[in-house]
């Protein structure tokens, strides 16, 4: 019966991220800004860097860690992640902060938080994680959305929903395996008509003054987790991909 309704919870949420992807405007970025917007859902990506199981009505985890991201040289819109828009560098490093809770029913509850170079954005989000079937020495299922919105970024808007479908198994009592498909539904907008600040590139570099995109992307990741201090302490990797954008994160936790 769990599996049945994990599976209509699934449907229905495709169903109405597809529905919105009809409603919307088709997609007027050039490459450039196209790559922009790749980074944006990049940086929504790393959501929670748990496995599947549940956390149960006792479990609450405080974790402090980042993920790193690759930057192109060919998109001038990378600029606006720093004060000094001269500055030519070819990856990012986001710190973020997590909280998850549980309840005894099987359903987590969590936050992040992260901020940007120099304090140049931040990014806030919450998830809801079911743990629909756990049993001893058999992995773990779940069903995971969440969302996420970027702030301070200039000239841009950035907004996404991340359903997943994730699994997870235990084993040698320290270490914890974990992957996960999903699709990541994302709304983006960017308006430089005002500001005029990357308009006056070269016109082989400039990008318009103003693009919008709403789309779905098929998303994945996987990650490790190893418990240093059974039951306080964990550190976790996760490698997450959408497109051509990976990203490498890390967290450190205490809790259960």
């Amino acid at each position: 019966m769990r599996l049945v309704v994990a599976f209509v919870y699934a449907i229905f949420i495709w169903v109405l991220c597809a529905f919105h992807l009809a409603q919307a405007e088709p997609i007027t970025a050039d490459w450039q800004t196209d790559s922009w917007f790749s980074l944006l859902e990049s940086l929504s990506g790393p959501t929670v860097l748990e496995g599947a199981h549940a956390h149960g009505s006792w479990g609450t985890k405080i974790g402090f860690g980042g993920s790193q991201y690759r930057l192109s040289k060919e998109v001038p819109h990378s600029a606006l992640i720093y004060n000094d828009k001269t500055q030519n560098k070819e990856t990012l490093f986001v710190p973020r902060v997590y909280l998850t809770k549980g309840t005894p029913i099987g359903i987590d509850f969590g936050l992040q938080y992260a901020t940007g170079e120099n304090r140049m954005f931040t990014l806030a989000g919450g998830y809801m994680q079911w743990s629909f079937y756990q049993e001893l020495a058999m992995p773990a299922l779940a069903i995971r959305t969440s969302f996420t919105e970027l702030q301070g970024i200039e000239s841009t808007r950035f907004q996404a929903v991340h359903p997943e479908l994730l699994t997870s198994y235990g084993f040698l009592r320290y270490f914890e395996i974990y992957g996960g498909v999903g699709g990541l539904y994302s709304q983006a907008a960017y308006d430089d008509s005002q500001d005029q600040q990357l308009t006056l590139l070269p016109d082989s570099l400039a990008p318009p003054p103003a693009a919008s995109a709403t789309r779905i992307r098929a998303s994945g990741r996987a990650g490790l987790q190893i418990t240093l201090g059974s039951p306080f302490f964990s550190a976790t990797a996760e490698y997450f991909t959408q497109g051509d954008n990976p990203v490498w994160s890390g967290k450190l936790a205490i809790g259960i």
